[in-house]
């Protein structure tokens, strides 16, 4: 059955609801998934051990851009953790289970909906897929203390599922996203095999690529560059690395064009030119003041997307 198929089919959502194209899973495939060799206080492997060594596997696959097996093993993710919820459920344990498994059942939701676009899933289910996920995470962040070496993805994986979730239902708040970016950016330094800056500026890139994509009405894009802005800044005190001076770039860029895209819309109407004209000069000026600026970052770079950028930044200028 596919996935389109077990979302007609679904008919509520509850703790314990299992998400639509978890049947897909085949389970034989499961049998060649070497499962992490870490063990519980009795020798053996807990149930989210191996559930972490299935979540790696399909986290690696997707690194490795190999779609067809990273839905597989995301599939048998989130086949096994909603066992363990409803094996969880069924003894009334009240003990809770531990936010890892929160965690993991969250991005692996999350995961699946990055792939839906390329296997041409259905808006609605990706849409159910991904509150879902939200929710799971939520429930991941109210488990942890913030010290977890994990803790920080859980955050980012709120406000990426926060974010597209705004897309789709057209809301007007960035608080919640916006949030969950700075508690990732905050509890990143409990993660000792994270390299901070790199993850850092992979956040305000994954930002400002959300503002770029123009899914969001012009006011929440400019606050999420606006965001971005900050972020790089701060970072730039302390370091000159071409990365960070890149994206400083991307983001008065996109301010740039923000602004160019409203004027042109003004100069359609030539009597609003003309009244305001000398509001239109400033915007000139100021368009020009964020193009030079992130020309001059740019001089030194020598990446792909420095090299296009630039060129797209010089276009400008010479309009």
């Amino acid at each position: 059955m596919g996935l389109k198929a077990r979302a007609a089919n679904k008919k509520q959502k509850n703790e314990t609801s299992e998400p639509a194209g978890i049947n897909d899973f085949d389970e034989a495939n499961m049998a060649t998934i070497m499962l992490k060799n870490t063990t519980g206080e009795n020798g053996e492997a807990t149930e989210v051990d191996e559930l972490e060594g299935i979540f790696d596997s399909a986290m690696g696959e997707l690194g490795a851009d190999s779609t067809e097996r990273a839905l597989t093993l995301l599939r048998g993710t989130i086949h096994e953790c909603d066992r363990i919820l409803r094996l969880h459920h069924h003894d009334a344990n009240e003990v809770p289970l531990e936010p890892k498994f929160y965690y993991i059942y969250g991005t692996a939701l999350y995961s699946i909906t990055e792939l839906a676009e390329e296997v041409d899933e259905a808006t609605k289910e990706r849409k159910e897929y991904l509150e879902l996920a939200l929710e799971r995470l939520d429930q991941a962040c109210g488990a942890i203390t913030g010290a977890e070496p994990f803790a920080w993805r859980v955050h980012l994986g709120m406000a990426k599922a926060s974010l597209e979730l705004l897309a789709f239902n057209g809301d007007d708040s960035l608080d919640a996203p916006l949030q969950s970016l700075d508690s990732a950016l905050a509890a990143m330094e409990h993660d000792p095999t994270t390299q901070t800056d790199t993850e850092s500026l992979a956040i305000v890139d994954l930002v400002l690529s959300f503002a770029d994509s123009r899914r969001f009405p012009p006011p929440l894009n400019a606050r999420l560059v606006a965001w971005g802005e900050t972020k790089l800044r701060a970072i730039l005190k302390d370091s000159q690395e071409a990365d960070a001076r890149y994206l400083l770039a991307r983001a008065l860029w996109l301010q740039a064009s923000e602004l160019l895209e409203a004027q042109e819309d003004e100069d359609e109407d030539e009597e609003e030119e003309e009244e305001d004209d000398g509001e239109g000069i400033a915007e000139r000026l100021k368009i020009k003041d964020l193009l030079s600026k992130a020309n001059e970052l740019l001089e030194d770079g020598a990446s792909s997307d420095a090299l296009l950028l630039r060129g797209e930044v010089i276009l400008n200028l010479g309009n």
